[in-house]
């Protein structure tokens, strides 16, 4: 089946993955290293939350808990994994070397896509928290009025996660865009493939959960098989609008368990 299809993706996804085992737990052990300054921020960030929490309340921790994890996943070394990944998805293989220059060169624009969601997740947070608390001692119209505005805040927040998926993609594919032009073009995606989006995302979520509770997953390859995975996501959907056929990949499931025939 031509990887064109949700079907194929999959199938191709495997398939690259399979081939590159060795190549996701090495990545993921040079993101480990690299992403130490930003997970050292987002410590902070919870350390203070948590701090704040214990005067406030506990809900300052939930508000700088999504910012903080977002500044750790949209962190330069992310995109490093991305422009690795994306380069096998095109089977154009690049070294270390090429992948590290590609992402000095977008470092500021990556890092600055990073704070603006983190800053977007973080204010409808904290809106959803504050609507939440507010009609908690209410009833009649302003309970449901400030329920229906929590849900919507949740929904907003599910929308500009859904729109980060996206972002690393289309910044390793083409360099030159603005940051409103990466916006513009992951918005679009995620408007008019919602449902595919939201199934991304909820697949995304599942595996980092995953990789948190194995304890091992963070270290043998989790992060880079999610960036191959978004990669592979991103240029399936932009293939309709290019009238750009994926190429195929003649191996089948059988040849992932059976590949000496």
């Amino acid at each position: 089946m031509s990887e064109g299809s949700p079907v194929g993706l999959v199938r191709g996804l495997m398939l690259v993955a399979y081939d590159r085992l060795g190549s996701l737990v090495l990545l993921n052990l040079v993101w480990d290293l690299a992403v130490f300054p930003w997970a050292l921020l987002s410590w902070l960030l919870l350390t203070t939350g948590i701090s704040f929490g214990e005067t406030f309340g506990g809900q300052v921790i939930s508000i700088v808990l999504v910012p903080s994890s977002i500044l750790v996943l949209l962190s330069p070394p992310s995109l490093f994994l991305a422009i690795a990944t994306q380069s096998w998805m095109r089977r154009e293989p690049q070294d270390l070397r090429s992948c590290l220059r590609k992402t000095l060169s977008r470092l500021w624009k990556a890092q600055a896509v990073a704070v603006a969601v983190a800053v977007a997740a973080g204010v409808l947070v904290a809106n959803a928290v504050l609507y939440q608390t507010r009609v908690a001692d209410s009833d009649g119209p302003v309970f449901w009025l400030g329920l229906s505005m929590c849900g919507l805040m949740l929904w907003l927040l599910v929308g500009v996660l859904m729109l980060a998926l996206y972002l690393f993609p289309a910044l390793t594919e083409k360099e030159s865009d603005s940051l409103g032009m990466l916006l513009k073009r992951s918005l679009f995606l995620v408007f008019d493939n919602g449902l595919f989006s939201f199934g991304l995302l909820t697949t995304v979520g599942l595996l980092l959960i995953l990789a948190v509770l194995s304890g091992v997953g963070p270290f043998l390859g989790a992060l880079p098989l999610i960036a191959l995975i978004l990669n592979g996501a991103y240029l399936h959907l932009m293939r309709r609008y290019r009238d750009d056929p994926a190429p195929d990949d003649p191996r089948t499931y059988r040849d992932l368990l059976r590949p000496w025939d």
